[in-house]
């Protein structure tokens, strides 16, 4: 984000500090300048996620965006701000906070995205095939056998999901997630214990947890409160910016 310096003026004390916020100014875009070719690749890294296939190239790309929003803090961080700059620089370095954040964040959600899609396929093809299962009349022995299968691929589901590291904004969904495969699991459980005990009400319940754990709505609430978490990411950012450019355009006004 290069910054505009302001025109020069004659000898006044106004005009000493003038030259001041232009000569940091100048070193600031400096600065931006040498990054520009970096900063370009954290936003083709940006770019790519849920554009296409994400490869281990575009995968490096997007870990490398942190890095790269750290090395262009501390260089700009490391330019001492004359006093009429230093709101400036305050919030120039908190705009850069903020990229940082949302960086990290990302490169979370990716990794946890690629990790958490398979376990979402498995679980839904394995609800699937106990379900045709259950419509056919197999012998106690196969049905006890394929609900003890299903509650144990469930669980290890739940497992897997739960030793992986949402970003914050999928934190509640993750956790439904979890609980919805550790429901199957129990509904199964229940299943085959009604079954191997001839006991219908245990039966009956754990097919209302497995129909119930099956049925959940592809929008839950934890959807929604993610969808809001990352507006409120946007609406943060943009605020960083707007104030950058507030204070870049007071002091042009300012000191011109």
């Amino acid at each position: 984000m290069a910054i505009a310096v302001v025109a020069a003026g004659c000898g006044s004390a106004k005009d000493a500090r003038r030259h001041d916020l232009n000569a940091y100014v100048q070193r600031v875009n400096a600065v931006e300048d040498a990054a520009a070719v970096e900063w370009r690749r954290v936003q083709t890294a940006y770019a790519t996620i849920g554009r296409g296939k994400l490869t281990a190239k575009k995968l490096a790309m997007l870990e490398h965006a942190p890095l790269a929003i750290d090395k262009l803090h501390a260089k700009l961080g490391a330019i001492p701000a004359p006093p009429v700059a230093r709101k400036l620089r305050v919030s120039l370095l908190r705009l850069l906070d903020g990229d940082r954040e949302v960086a990290s964040e990302l490169v979370t959600f990716v990794h946890y995205v690629t990790a958490v899609a398979p376990l979402q396929r498995d679980v839904a093809l394995a609800t699937k095939g106990l379900q045709a299962t259950l419509k056919q009349k197999q012998k106690r022995a196969v049905q006890e056998a394929t609900l003890d299968a299903f509650a144990a691929r469930a669980g290890e589901i739940a497992q897997r999901e739960g030793a992986l590291t949402p970003p914050p904004a999928l934190v509640p969904w993750a956790r439904e997630q979890r609980d919805r495969a550790l429901q199957l699991r129990t509904g199964a459980q229940d299943v085959r214990d009604g079954i191997a005990h001839n006991d219908r009400t245990l039966a009956a319940r754990g097919l209302t947890e497995l129909r119930d754990a099956a049925a959940q709505q592809s929008v839950t609430a934890a959807d929604r409160e993610a969808i809001l978490a990352y507006n409120a990411r946007v609406v943060r950012m943009r605020r960083l910016a707007a104030a950058v450019a507030r204070e870049q355009h007071r002091l042009s006004v300012e000191y011109t």
